[in-house]
């Protein structure tokens, strides 16, 4: 006698579907201070993605990460992408086509910095009977960017008549 256990199984049946989708790409670490970062620009603007219909029809976008941290110059990079719903989570067991693209992450250099005090500039004068107390700047110091020309002139910056 031959026992078959379990003698029912519960499956679910799927259609294979695909989509095209848009790739967005995630920029992560810190930049040097004197750089700003570009618009990244990844290989390919969209993808093919492949498997159960119920999750392709989930996807709204892939995406890559580059990390840029302590860049001075442009970041190019290969990432691997990964399919995400709308609310940014990933969808696993689906084919991404190609899985993995180069992202170029363009970095502009800032114009050079200064660091000077700030100086209180007070005008007129207290009532009879009145004086002016110590005057506290936060913060006392300012980091400033100009061309150098200026930067070269400038030894502290006013605030607002008080």
């Amino acid at each position: 006698m031959v026992e078959i256990n379990p003698k029912t199984a519960v499956f679910e049946v799927d259609v294979m579907a695909s989509a095209s989708v848009g790739v967005a790409v995630e920029i992560n670490g810190v930049l040097d201070e004197d750089f700003e970062k570009g618009t990244p620009v990844p290989s390919v603007g969209t993808v093919s993605i492949t498997g159960p219909g119920r999750l392709v029809d989930r996807v709204k976008y892939v995406e890559g990460a580059v990390d840029i941290s302590g860049a001075t110059d442009a970041v190019t990079s290969t990432t691997k992408l990964s399919a995400r719903d709308s609310a940014g989570n990933e969808i696993e067991g689906l084919k991404i086509e190609p899985e993995e693209i180069e992202v170029t992450v363009p970095l502009k250099s800032l114009p050079p910095s200064k660091t000077v005090p700030v100086q209180a500039v007070v005008t007129g004068t207290p009532k009879p009977g009145y004086k002016v107390g110590l005057i506290t700047i936060n913060p006392a110091q300012v980091k400033v960017r100009a061309d150098q020309r200026t930067l070269d002139t400038m030894t502290w910056i006013a605030t607002h008549g008080l």
